[in-house]
């Protein structure tokens, strides 16, 4: 009896970078957020600056995602969401804020 034929790497690798795998970064960072991990963690694991994780959720929440991005948020990154509301800036942080906040 022959062994099973394995496929070789370049033939899994191949099928594994096609376009329709592809996925965006926030895709990554909201599955790890589903799976319990927090903001910190996802830094961590995905070797992502804070600032793009922000981006990633803002991204998320206008694309529907159900995440309470309130309590993942600090409590200090809110307020800078809000004051750069305030001051008509649009940042990760500012589209964040007007989610949680209704505005």
């Amino acid at each position: 009896m022959e062994a099973p034929s394995v496929p070789r790497a370049s033939s899994v690798q191949s099928r594994c970078d096609g376009p329709s795998r592809a996925r965006p970064s926030h895709y990554w960072t909201v599955r790890l957020l589903e799976q319990g991990f927090s903001l910190s963690d996802c830094e961590d694991i995905r070797r992502l600056p804070r600032d793009q994780l922000l981006a990633d959720l803002s991204e998320a929440v206008a694309e529907g995602s159900a995440l309470a991005i309130e309590t993942l948020l600090s409590r200090e990154e809110l307020e800078q969401g809000r004051q750069h509301v305030e001051l008509g800036q649009e940042t990760a942080l500012a589209k964040l804020y007007r989610h949680v906040s209704g505005t």
